[in-house]
């Protein structure tokens, strides 16, 4: 009851009467800015300098719920509306510093070194922050007593809005990385010669659990007697929620790491028209290390978990160092004759994949999961208001529930191949260059939401399995699993491996027009095409990703998140003409006016067309969202709002089985923006000037639409298990702008420089 109590009243007639219509409400968000630089040089004497620099920049930002906060037994609770818009405060504070140190020893030898240190301390916060808001409301075992563990426990209510603090905060990310460089440049006739070495020292602290005080789902239940479908509304005022899940980390994690590096290039002018570049660099990146050893990860050949520094796991937690970390680089600059320039260049790097919060390698038995599901129909086996255990260790060799953020034991280091070519002709006062542009990506980071998951299966197959066997259909899905042998009570094991790929090649075409006339012109398009089998970081669950974990280089294979097909950008920069002639006080107003304008195109980024349900395994899988089969071309022609795309080239395949669709096919509204500003300098005293701005961004106010909704509603034929149906949804529909998109906004500064 408190928590229903929590929402709040309406306050919009729209649709009903104002008890039971909408509740309306726009919080003001606030961002506020601050940078600080400085630089101090000392020129020690003709052969010796030493210079030093720090900057920081601080950027806090506050996000308030989208609910009134309401006063519940004395204390003051801020009931949220949305858990996953990382409401609350957050701050991103960064500071470097650096100091360098040149000596010339001689007209052709030169000696640098340096030393650069920098700090990021970046935290989302979220709402009731530091109030056991939980424990006011009646909620036990929550709260309990530190700061990581206070808030309000997220909800989810049918298809009311959430309520609670959020998941996945708070995030508290320091990261400390110190850099050490040395390099000697040596000129001998033709030849450039640069040696050099660096050092990298990383310290990370992350504190962050994904579910830390809770999260409830209250799902709409079938009346006792009547069986018609009750509000989610009404199973929060019974206690009756349909699962809650818990994942605590016990020991956050501080993480360590070296980077050593040294390098070679020769920078050679082999003929008056002819430049190459030759260089080769070897580093060597070490996996991290935790200072209590608190790394878990997972090998899949034994199916068992490796904690750092136990049972003769190394220190690494089971991974290994990659010392064959070897990359040349090459390029060239060729002059043809006057005017036309051939450019063109290769060169390989090194990073390292896991650099996100799936791959922290934080899992049992330094994290406690905890998971609850009540059944469908019948009188639940835990309410609500019984709260939540208190977070405990759980075993490494039998670990319990979910096994989550493991690397695989062969996780190894990432690296791409770039490589260019670029013809140039000048012609009178224009520029044109056509550029091809490749990049491989190899042993990319790939994120398995469920290594653990068995073979595809029918529902009608594993109903039998389960009724053979006398257990539920959950129990004989759990039983299937791989690696139910080694790690029976364990459920799904979501990991990073390394064995993705990229590709992406672009053909770039520019065209500069130098001043004339006052007049200068820029234009540059790209026409590219980007395919991989991996998704960004924090993507998941999108694109029907990883429904057969032993086949995602294949399967997953298709357009890119990223690929971005077309890309059209032009600037124009004119000296206005007038006031030439003008003196005094009228040449400082009506003289110097330059405007300028800036114009963007780009073609839509790719989306996957979804079915809910777990389709394609069963609806006890972890992936839900899959790919449905794709019967025809999915394209429409002209813009529809209402319909971007054609749904009835899609249809659920039986249930056990993949369907048809790749990943990507389709791609979402154009983008297009016009800007427009106008400059003018006025002079105030000496060298010092006083720059006026109006600046109007898209100026023509283009509405910028965001992806239709991708997902289909899937629903289970009542006579037969395997079969499914689509029903009606708002799938095809564009219900929302771009989060690029701006409407027309003006501004106008001044800018004293002196």
């Amino acid at each position: 009851m408190n928590y229903a109590l929590l929402y709040p009243r309406s306050n919009s007639a729209t649709g009903g009467t104002a008890n039971t219509a909408a509740f309306v409400s726009a919080p003001t968000q606030t961002r506020n800015s601050d940078t600080a630089d400085g630089r101090v040089d000392w020129q020690i004497d003709q052969k010796d300098l030493i210079f030093g620099r720090f900057t920081y920049n601080n950027v806090p930002f506050t996000l308030p719920g989208l609910l009134p906060s309401v006063t519940q037994n004395g204390v003051t609770v801020s009931p949220g509306g949305n858990v996953y818009a990382f409401q609350g405060t957050a701050k991103d504070t960064a500071q470097n510093s650096q100091i360098n140190f040149v000596r010339t020893i001689s007209p052709t030898v030169l000696l640098q070194l340096g030393f650069g240190y920098t700090r990021v301390n970046n935290q989302s916060i979220p709402l009731n922050y530091g109030v056991n808001a939980s424990q006011a409301l009646g909620l036990p075992g929550v709260n309990l007593g530190d700061q990581v563990t206070s808030g309000l426990t997220p909800v989810f209510v049918g298809s009311l809005a959430s309520l609670g603090s959020g998941n996945f905060i708070p995030i508290i990310d320091i990261d400390n990385t110190f850099q050490e460089t040395g390099s000697v440049t040596l000129t001998r006739g033709k030849h450039s010669i640069k040696a050099g070495a660096a050092l990298i020292r990383r310290q990370a602290t992350n504190i962050q659990n994904n579910f830390g005080i809770g999260s409830y789902t209250f799902n709409p239940l079938p009346h006792a007697t009547t069986q018609e479908q009750l509000s989610g509304l009404t199973a929060l005022l019974q206690g009756n929620f349909n699962n809650v899940e818990r994942s605590n980390s016990l020991v956050p994690p501080h993480y360590r790491n070296w980077e050593p590096s040294v390098y070679l290039q020769d920078d050679y002018r082999a003929a008056s028209n002819l430049t190459l570049n030759l260089g080769v660099r070897y580093e060597i990146l070490t996996p991290f290390t935790e200072v209590k050893n608190a790394l878990t990860n997972f090998d899949p050949t034994s199916g068992k978990l490796l904690v750092a520094n136990q049972n003769g796991v190394n220190k690494y937690g089971g991974l290994d160092p990659t010392y064959s970390n070897l990359a040349p680089r090459i390029g060239f600059a060729y002059t043809a004759k006057p005017g036309l320039v051939l450019r063109g260049g290769f060169g390989m790097s090194y990073f390292q994949g896991n650099y996100t919060s799936n791959g922290s390698e934080k899992a049992q038995p330094f994290v406690s999961d905890y998971r609850a599901t009540n059944p469908t129909s019948g009188p639940p086996t835990t309410v609500f208001s019984q709260g939540l255990p208190v977070p405990t260790p759980s075993s490494a060799t039998n670990p319990t529930g979910n096994v989550n953020d493991v690397l695989n034991k062969g996780f190894r280091i990432s690296y791409l191949e770039q490589f260019n070519l670029t013809v140039e002709k000048a012609f009178g006062a224009n520029v044109f260059q056509a550029t091809y542009v490749g990049e491989l990506g190899r042993h990319l980071a790939q994120i398995t939401n469920d290594q653990n998951a068995p073979a595809l299966i029918s529902n009608s197959a594993l109903q039998t399995l389960a009724q053979q066997q006398g257990i539920t259909t959950s129990a004989a899905f759990n039983q299937l699993r791989p690696y139910h042998n080694t790690l029976p009570n364990a459920q799904q094991i979501g990991q990073f491996t390394s064995t993705g790929s990229s590709n992406y090649h672009a053909l770039q075409l520019s065209l500069t027009r130098r001043a004339t006339a006052g007049l200068t012109l820029g234009a540059n398009y790209t026409y590219a095409h980007n395919l991989d089998n991996v998704l960004a970081y924090s993507n998941e669950v999108n694109d029907g990703y990883g429904v057969v974990p032993s086949q995602l280089s294949t399967l997953e294979y298709g357009n890119s998140d990223l690929d971005l097909r077309n890309r059209l950008a032009v600037t124009a920069n004119y000296a206005l003409p007038f006031g030439k002639n003008l003196n005094g006080f009228k040449a400082a107003l009506g003289k110097g006016w330059q405007a300028n304008t800036l114009l963007v195109w780009n073609s839509g980024v790719p989306f996957t067309v979804l079915e809910g349900n777990g389709v394609a395994s069963t609806n006890q899988a972890a992936q839900t969202n899959v790919r449905p089969n794709q019967l025809g071309k999915a394209n429409r022609s002209g813009f529809n709002i209402n319909q971007f795309f054609d749904t009835t080239a899609f249809a659920p395949q039986p249930s056990g089985t993949i369907g048809s669709e790749r990943r990507n096919p389709l791609y979402g509204p154009h983008f297009r923006h016009v800007d427009l500003s106008l400059f003018k300098s006025f002079p105030v005293f000496r060298e010092s000037t006083l720059e006026f701005r109006a600046e109007a961004f898209n100026i023509i106010n283009t509405t910028n639409f965001g992806q239709p909704n991708n997902t289909l509603n899937a629903q289970q034929s009542a006579t037969n298990p395997d079969a499914y149906a689509f029903q009606s949804s708002t799938a095809g529909q564009i219900q929302s702008t771009s989060a690029n998109y701006v409407p027309r906004e003006v501004q106008f500064a001044l800018k004293y420089q002196f």
